[in-house]
């Protein structure tokens, strides 16, 4: 029984560690690498990132990068010195990063017990030792896999309870080379006018904040429905892609574009994505966007007499409007000022955009209000469509009111022939869709069956938004009249509602 209980217990903590297992593989396998040096001469690199601390005055250390790089000598006293005393040069990983690889020229001799000591500190405390410090000029070099958070150099006294003179006992370390993996992509904000709501015209600013806790914000570009606007390559300490210091760009940074809606923006909604990328921009994990809908109208005209309130729907007072697609639509309002009162002879915009993908916006009336402040506008027959009625009463902002059309389809149902037929023979169909985005879509060719629409046939149009079949008549008997038209059922991304044809009658002669 216990064994029993105990299985589903071992299989949560199994699966557990799994998930776990699965996370950290995620994170490394979309993680981002850079190199980043110190102290390196032939690359101009100094020793900004790292620092210098001991707990005794004895140990001295000194930077010459030109020279001997990072040095630890150890200055002899009249004294012992007591063990554990140490100096030592260190440099840590910018926070959001981790040392995959350390590679360093080093220098280094030991002396009464003063020894000289590489390592690497971990995430978890531990130390990895690096051996054959000691020796001529030669190369260090310490892989892991990942979880590296500070590359140490020390010279400490190494003895039971003190240490000699230990003049010839020192450390020299230059030529440092690391590669640090970007465990996080950057963080943005945006802001300026240019995501402010409503309405944008002629230029205006947009500010994107960007952070990065990795080797630091590099680029910030921006993209407007699918091709680049505008970019920022940020100043970074870099020598081509190497970084000279541990964090080459700036951690954080405000971008201003001063953009114009006229370039690279469309009437009406725009999608607008904008990107900040760290260093190793390699990855996708090290970079990070975000998306805005940016509405741009630069078509309505700019009222000479302003309005303060804009009012606006269909006829019968209604927002939303369901219309047969061969039939027009109707559009009124008023325009009225702070007071309330109407605004006689100011000049109101109405734009319709088709409810489909990318399809841009057009301006299909600009009436001007009558004494009463009121306007009417006509719809042309036509897809379902998103009406947008404005009134700019400067060039800086506008009152803006959104009202919805749907239609429903209206195919048309050609038949031929027009004669009456005999049992056996063929009628045939065809079907025409209005656009936009006609070609493709499925249309059913249906019959009336005992007071029901019964589908016999069916397909998708052509490219120019056709389709044709035909249907044998096999069990007439005596005369009898058919009824038939043309069905088109809801469906994605086509811009109108179901709808039918005319009926169509066709007279078979047993």
């Amino acid at each position: 029984m216990n064994h029993l209980r105990t299985r589903p217990a071992v299989a949560a903590i199994a699966l557990l560690a799994a998930l776990v297992a699965s996370l950290a593989t995620a994170r490394y396998a979309d993680a981002g690498e850079y190199r980043a040096v110190q102290c390196h001469p032939g690359l101009g690199a100094k020793h900004g990132d790292a620092h210098f601390q001991s707990n005794s005055p004895r140990y001295v250390g000194r930077a010459a990068c030109s020279d001997v790089g990072l040095t630890i000598t150890h200055e002899a006293g009249r004294k012992p010195t007591r063990a554990g005393r140490y100096g030592a040069w260190q440099l840590n990983a910018p926070a959001g990063t981790e040392i995959v690889q350390a590679r360093a020229q080093v220098r280094a001799a030991g002396q009464g017990g003063h020894a000289p000591q590489m390592s690497v500190a971990l995430k978890n405390g531990a130390r990895r030792q690096l051996s054959n410090v000691r020796g001529d000029r030669h190369a260090v070099l310490w892989r892991g896999g990942g979880e590296g958070q500070a590359l140490i150099a020390r010279l400490a006294c190494a003895g039971r309870s003190e240490c000699g003179p230990g003049r010839g006992a020192y450390i020299h370390l230059r030529r440092i080379a690391l590669v640090l993996r970007d465990l996080w992509a950057p963080q943005l904000e945006l802001g300026g006018e240019l995501v402010a709501r409503g309405s944008r015209r002629g230029r205006r600013e947009l500010t994107v904040s960007a952070s990065d806790s990795g080797s630091g914000v590099r680029t910030v570009t921006v993209n407007v429905n699918g091709r680049p606007l505008v970019a920022r390559t940020l100043d970074c300490a870099l020598n081509g892609r190497i970084g000279l210091r541990l964090r080459p760009c700036p951690a954080s940074t405000t971008v201003s574009f001063a953009v114009h809606t006229r370039e690279g923006f469309r009437q009406g909604p725009n999608r607008m994505r904008v990107c900040a990328s760290d260093l190793a921009r390699d990855s996708r994990a090290n970079r990070r966007c975000a998306v805005r809908t940016v509405r741009v109208d630069n078509a309505c005209p700019v009222a000479g007499a302003p309005g303060a309130r804009l009012e606006a729907h269909f006829r019968g007072g209604k927002r939303r409007e369901r219309v047969r697609a061969d039939r027009p639509a109707f559009v009124t309002g008023r325009v009225l000022d702070e007071r309330g009162e109407p605004v006689a002879g100011t000049v109101v915009c109405v734009a319709a955009r088709p409810r489909a993908p990318r399809a841009a916006e057009r301006v299909i009336a600009t009436p001007r209000t009558d004494s009463r402040g009121r306007f009417e506008a006509r719809i042309a027959p036509g897809a379902s469509r998103e009406i947008r009625v404005a009134h700019w009463p400067d060039g800086d902002r506008a009152l803006e009111r959104y009202l919805t059309l749907r239609s429903r389809a209206r195919p048309k149902l050609r038949i031929a022939p027009e004669r009456t037929l005999t049992n056996g023979e063929r009628v045939r169909f065809r079907v025409r869709l209005a656009g936009p985005a006609r070609g493709g879509r499925l249309v059913e060719i249906r019959a009336r069956a005992r007071g029901r629409w019964v589908r016999v046939k069916g397909g998708r149009t052509n490219g120019r938004g056709v389709w044709r079949g035909s249907y044998r008549f096999r069990s007439t008997t005596g005369h009898r009249t058919y009824e038939f038209r043309a069905h088109v059922p809801r469906q994605p991304r086509y811009p109108f509602d179901p709808g039918h044809s005319r009926v169509a009658r066709v007279r078979v002669v047993g």
